[in-house]
């Protein structure tokens, strides 16, 4: 699922929005799920799997190939702005 473009202030009082996402649990009808929305120029990803229905090994190579698609298409290979975490 996709929220999209999120348009909220970036700054209230001292403190600053970095990012914006979400994720949910998955239910027996659908055991991953990519929820993805953008804020301030950031897209944040998240990928949720059911464990152990969906193995670990599954979850970091779907985790791993989405990256390397993402940083090829805005050419961020090996960028200290690229941030992932897999886990």
């Amino acid at each position: 699922t996709n929220i999209g473009r999120v348009k909220i202030a970036t700054h209230y009082g001292g403190f600053r929005v970095s990012a914006v996402g979400f994720a949910a649990s998955p239910s027996l009808f659908c055991s991953n799920v990519f929820f993805a929305a953008s804020h301030d120029g950031i897209l944040t990803l998240n990928y949720v799997v059911m464990h152990p229905l969906i193995p670990a090994t599954t979850r970091d190579r779907v985790a791993q190939r989405t990256r390397t698609i993402l940083e090829a298409a805005v050419g961020t290979a090996g960028n200290d702005a690229s941030r992932c975490g897999a886990g």
